[in-house]
């Protein structure tokens, strides 16, 4: 397996992006000083920029052209770009060697402000409960980034509100999301925002917080005579298929024909079990109602709970209250946004699992290779483990590729800190001489 890394600068030309110059700095297996780098380190993560560490010497090419901010570091892994990113500082040592640290290109979102009129997003459904438009929020994050009136950053982003898995009364949650009272999205006023900003907090943290671990972001790159395009769609897993079903989102992501098997390439396993932060068994919507005119009118507070028998049978009465700001509520409307803060299908009991294994690739006995954002088919039958995983961050020594670590499966909030801490007894450290690979799980 290779890697290179080039250094350069961007310019735009209409929807895409070109290259002002380009320059090979470091080759995996190459001696030459002229393109080494020192622990060149890359870390790609779901819905997370990534970021990309070296110490340039004071022998390599690009040593005296580095630059702030328009100095753009691009990552190839088989002459495939994998990442692209600008530096954000460098750091000279006594020995003149120049370290970098770089951040990914999504991180170009938090440069883009925009004005959300809310009122073109929102509406109210049948029962008389806030909604939002999810494309219509996705489209604010349409982005170009200029520079002396040069656009280098066109970013263009595709979505779909399609899909069959749902029944009618979830697409009323999941596609065009519940009530605010269960989002942390302000929906009253018109505000300004970076795209960043409306990425991670109101869509992926606000709309689609029922679908925590399972919304992603994809970032594809197309190619033609024009330059390059960057393309980002959005992809919702379904908490409940055991095989990368998606349920919201344009196109799915990539499965590989390699599995990840106990008694082949599967050195160690760890399953843990626990509850998340989302599990919710009763929750009670307040608001209020107004009753007869004039000066005899009066405001009277009233209240309604919904709650799921099944979940408090088997884990006790786990409370949720909130209050419906704005116009004047009815049981009615009380009762809709009480049953959409509840748990949907599942999602507040989680498993995880700590995976170790050999990637047949590198050993040249499988066709392709494990990716960062593709997914792989996790079987062990002693563990009574058959699941699809998505991989959600990759961790690439580039000058040691042996030593990558993939990590798979969906990040999960879970119910105590001390969950957190403790969850690491289990990880063991191996030395092998062969790429060592964590996978990590959350399923229903």
């Amino acid at each position: 397996m290779g890697y290179k890394v080039y250094y350069g600068t961007l310019r735009g030309s209409e929807d895409y992006y070109l290259w002002n110059k380009r320059t090979l700095i470091y080759q995996s297996g190459v001696a030459d000083d002229s393109l080494l780098l020192l622990n060149p380190s890359l870390t790609m993560e779901a819905n997370e920029a990534g970021n990309f560490e070296a110490d340039v010497p004071f022998s390599n090419v690009c040593w005296g052209d580095l630059q702030l901010m328009l100095g753009t570091i691009e990552i190839e892994e088989d002459d495939e770009i994998i990442w692209q990113g600008r530096i954000t500082q460098i750091n000279d040592d006594f020995n003149l060697n120049r370290h970098i640290y770089c951040e990914g290109e999504l991180a170009y979102l938090n440069d883009c402000m925009f004005r959300i009129d809310w009122s073109q997003i929102k509406k109210t459904n049948t029962d008389g409960v806030e909604i939002y438009d999810l494309m219509k929020l996705f489209a604010y994050c349409k982005c170009d980034i200029s520079t002396n009136g040069k656009s280098i950053v066109p970013v263009k982003w595709y979505g779909s509100l399609t899909g069959s898995d749902l029944s009618d009364e979830e697409e009323g949650i999941s596609k065009v999301e519940s009530s605010s009272a269960d989002t942390s999205i302000q929906g009253d006023d018109t505000v300004y925002k970076t795209g960043w900003e409306v990425l991670k907090t109101d869509l992926l943290g606000g709309l689609l917080s029922k679908y925590e671990g399972y919304a992603f972001i994809k970032l594809t790159r197309k190619h033609n005579t024009s330059g390059y395009r960057r393309e980002l769609s959005l992809v919702v897993l379904n908490p409940n298929s055991d095989t990368g079903d998606v349920i919201i989102g344009r196109g799915e992501l990539e499965k590989t024909t390699q599995t990840i098997e106990y008694g082949k390439n599967m050195i160690d396993l760890n399953i843990e079990r626990g509850i998340t932060d989302s599990l919710i068994t009763r929750a009670t919507a307040y608001g209020y109602t107004t009753s007869g005119w004039w000066i005899f009118k009066q405001t009277v507070p009233i209240s309604f709970m919904s709650y799921v028998t099944s979940l408090e049978e088997r884990y006790g009465v786990v409370e949720k209250e909130f209050s419906v700001d704005g116009t004047e509520s009815t049981y009615d409307t009380l009762h809709a946004a009480a049953k959409a803060a509840l748990p949907l299908n599942g999602g507040y009991e989680y498993q995880s699992f700590d995976i170790q294994a050999i990637d047949l690739y590198d050993a040249r006995e499988a066709v392709d290779h494990l990716g960062f954002m593709k997914m792989s088919k996790i079987i062990s039958q002693p563990h009574n483990v058959n699941i699809w995983l998505p991989c959600t961050k990759v961790e690439i020594p580039l000058d040691d590729p042996a030593n990558k670590k993939y990590t798979y499966g969906y990040s999960k909030s879970k119910m105590t800190t001390k969950q957190a801490l403790t969850g690491s007894i289990g990880n063991k450290s191996y030395t092998m001489s062969r790429s060592a690979v964590n996978y990590i799980s959350s399923t229903k």
